[in-house]
């Protein structure tokens, strides 16, 4: 009996007022303005006799159906086609998408999948970026292969299944011939989710338009210092550059920018605000902007600024007049903490220690939570806690409530779940399962690379393994090497560590540096130290449930305007907030 003729027609379809046709010997062009019916297909099409083909880019651009297109022609051979095939379609097919391969009228094959609903096309192709990445695979023929269309073009098309030879397989089956009697679309969000799962997001990579001005930490900065390398590249010189071209000063100012520790998507911002300023159409580019900034990264991460600059003491003072009152601090989002003086410049390492059970997960989360509503890149590194730890506190901070209301509706919660992370200006943390210092190294400089990170939580210190004799020297060199690469990648850092016993020991309550437990180097290397204590977890029972007494007790770049604060502090909620 055959595919049905009608099921095709149904299903692969694109825009709705154009198809294309190729006859024998020649090429494609557009044919008619609606697509063909039945007997036209039957006739023309899967007789041999006019090929059809389709735009599957709407004029909404979006669709409704992807492609992918794994060749083996004489001029460019691939004998591993077949192999690619397999390769792209098992993957698929495990992470629950339902994938329908086209053996092509010749050598090679059509990987689809489609839509319960229109999506933007963008997001296939994204998210093909993505499974490219994740099987080492070079998918270079992706259907649609445009994310927007531009004039009066129709993007490029795609022929109609049954031309010549081609017929659909079944590939867990040797590749068997097989009759399709029904066509099952995904859910566009599942490609959303795959990217969540791999902690990271669907993004275009074709041109969109500059909103907003120059982010105003680098247009006071530019205002404040004429005589800066990166003002004057940004007013276009280009003295000194080996690339004298527009990209060649970009990729300078970039360089520069990151190397004065600006956040990520202040510099993405700059670069479009210049880019549209100086009529540089590579600048309306999301996927040009995104990679010139990571490469600055590499750049400066191979190069590190403190390792290969000459300067005299001289320079380093206008360096620091250069950046002061440009620089950001990252806050714990606590008013009366952040008054006293615990705030996380570019490049600190800081460090947060309490008893085991007194909120230091807690603390790391929050300041984490708290930067990243304002789009900063954070990362946490848990050498203590798993996915399922983890994932418990997440939803008890930005959900609230009790396990036993969870189960009962576990989706109103992942409504919620994704309202947070939905929300303007929210960046998801990225997180990371950590063991070694070693591991910590990796995860930072590849999250600096690939998501361009800027703030970090090791959650805990004394917990990773590292060269050394016993636990202070182990101690010591974690804390050195954390220092160093704080250092070398200007991110910032808040480890988290523990305390000794004798805290629960003495008779009144206060705190020293040498209260860290194994504390090796890590009050010398710190540039701030701060210590917790949760007074529900101590022996005397009138005690205020909800205080908390935080002890400042070093900050290497500022004042410490307090010594000791009293907080909030939410058990069930895992969050803190000033006293009333």
């Amino acid at each position: 009996m055959g595919t049905d003729t009608g099921l095709i027609l149904k299903h692969f379809t694109g825009r709705q007022d154009v198809i294309a046709a190729q006859k024998p010997g020649s090429n494609f062009r557009p044919y008619t303005q609606t697509p063909p019916n039945v007997e036209e297909f039957d006739s023309n099409h899967r007789a041999g006799k006019l090929c059809y083909g389709f735009y599957p880019l709407r004029s909404d651009n979006t669709v409704t159906l992807t492609c992918v297109d794994i060749d083996n022609h004489d001029s460019s051979p691939n004998p591993e086609w077949m192999e690619e095939v397999n390769k792209l379609y098992y993957y698929l097919t495990e992470q629950g998408f339902t994938v329908y391969v086209e053996h092509s009228a010749n050598s090679g094959a059509h990987l689809w999948i489609f839509f319960k609903q229109p999506v933007e096309a963008y997001k296939p192709r994204a998210f093909f970026r993505l499974v490219a990445s994740q099987l080492d695979m070079a998918l270079t023929e992706v259907f649609p292969k445009q994310e927007r269309l531009r004039g009066k073009g129709y993007g490029n098309l795609i022929r109609y299944p049954f031309w010549n030879k081609s017929h659909f397989v079944d590939v867990e089956n040797d590749w068997a011939a097989i009759d399709l009697d029904e066509i099952k679309a995904v859910d566009p969000d599942d490609m959303q989710e795959f990217a969540a799962r791999l902690h990271t997001r669907l993004i275009p990579a074709t041109p969109v338009q500059v909103d907003g001005d120059l982010p105003s930490a680098i247009a006071t900065f530019i205002r404040t210092n004429p005589n800066d390398a990166l003002s004057k590249r940004w007013h276009g010189s280009k003295e000194g550059l080996d690339d004298a071209s527009n990209s060649g000063l970009v990729m300078s100012m970039t360089k520069l920018a990151v190397k004065r520790h600006f956040p990520t998507v202040d510099i993405e911002q700059m670069i479009r605000v210049w880019c549209y300023e100086n009529r540089y159409e590579k600048g309306s580019r999301d996927d040009w902007v995104i990679g010139t900034v990571q490469k600055a990264y590499v750049y400066v991460q191979e190069k590190p600024v403190s390792h290969h600059a000459e300067s005299t003491i001289h320079d380093c003072s206008n360096h620091f007049l250069d950046l002061l009152g440009t620089q950001n601090y990252y806050s714990t989002g606590v008013t009366a903490l952040e008054l006293a003086g615990f705030r996380i410049g570019a490049g600190e390492m800081w460090v947060f220690g309490a008893r085991p059970g007194m909120g230091k997960t807690a603390l790391g989360l929050q300041v984490l939570y708290h930067n990243s509503k304002n789009g900063v890149k954070t990362l946490f590194l848990s050498a203590e806690m798993g996915e399922y730890e983890i994932g418990r506190r997440n939803v008890q901070t930005i959900v609230g409530g009790f396990e036993d209301e969870w189960v009962q509706d576990k989706e109103l919660v992942r409504r919620k779940l994704d309202a947070y992370y939905n929300t303007d200006g929210v960046v998801p943390t990225q997180f990371r399962i950590v063991d070694t210092v070693e591991d910590c190294e990796n995860a930072i400089r590849s999250g600096v690379k690939r998501h361009g990170i800027q703030l970090v939580c090791v959650d805990y210190l004394q917990q990773l393994r590292c060269e050394g004799a016993n636990l202070y020297e182990q101690t010591t060199n974690t804390s050195k090497r954390l220092k160093a690469v704080c250092r070398d990648y200007g991110v910032s850092m808040l480890n988290l560590a523990q305390l000794g016993r004798d805290v629960d020991k003495r008779d009144t309550l206060e705190m020293n540096l040498s209260d860290l437990a194994n504390s090796g180097g890590i009050e010398r290397d710190a540039c701030g130290v701060v210590c917790g204590y949760w007074w529900a977890r101590s022996k005397d029972p009138n005690a205020d449930k909800t205080a908390y007494d935080v002890f400042l007790l070093k900050r290497r770049n500022g004042p410490v305007n307090r010594n000791k604060v009293r907080i909030d502090f939410d058990g069930a909620r895992q969050l803190f907030s000033s006293k009333e």
